[in-house]
């Protein structure tokens, strides 16, 4: 997803993924410096081939190295991915947590007044197609009156199916 970020090194604005640290004209140039540095780096013997062996940064076990950027053995590597990648999340979430809320106030303010139908209190739903009361008290008033209604309902209907029971007494004699 790309959004807006600053240049670490001019402070232009330019647009780029989550990651992107510099604007085009500047990750040319660094890319130049970085090959250059690399170059300098062959020339004087200190950069690690592939197939030779290297120390773990985690643990301290020897590796065979794989990859140009490989600073882990097989086990400690998807421990260090997932620290690396919990700790970047979470650095992200809490930048972009305040814009977020920001953009869910605003939204919030926009949505238009609703009337509370068992009330007639006026009130703001907070999610978009939430709450349908102004309050649980209400929204449990209209809950349990409905379910007496169709408790009624269903008395009646069984009194108009069974006949009456008889008692088996006799009916009063009038005095007289």
């Amino acid at each position: 997803m790309l959004r807006d970020s600053l240049c670490h090194m001019c402070g232009t604005t330019f647009r780029g993924g989550a990651t992107a640290r510099y604007c085009s004209a500047c990750r040319a140039v660094r890319k130049r410096q970085e090959n250059d540095l690399h170059q300098q780096r062959v020339r004087h013997g200190e950069v690690r081939r592939l197939g030779t062996l290297d120390r773990c940064q985690r643990c301290g076990d020897l590796y065979t190295i794989v990859g140009p950027l490989q600073k882990y053995c097989k086990t400690c590597a998807p421990i260090s991915y997932r620290e690396r990648a919990k700790e970047s999340t979470h650095d992200w979430w809490l930048r972009a947590r305040e814009q977020r809320n920001a953009a869910r106030r605003a939204a919030r303010q926009e949505r238009s007044p609703q009337i509370c139908p068992e009330c007639g209190k006026e009130f703001r739903r907070i999610v978009k197609g939430g709450a349908l009361y102004c309050s649980p008290a209400c929204g449990r008033a209209v809950k349990y009156r409905a379910a007496a209604e169709v408790k009624r309902r269903k008395r009646a209907e069984y009194r108009a199916v069974t006949p009456k029971k008889r008692t088996g007494r006799p009916p009063k004699a009038s005095p007289g």
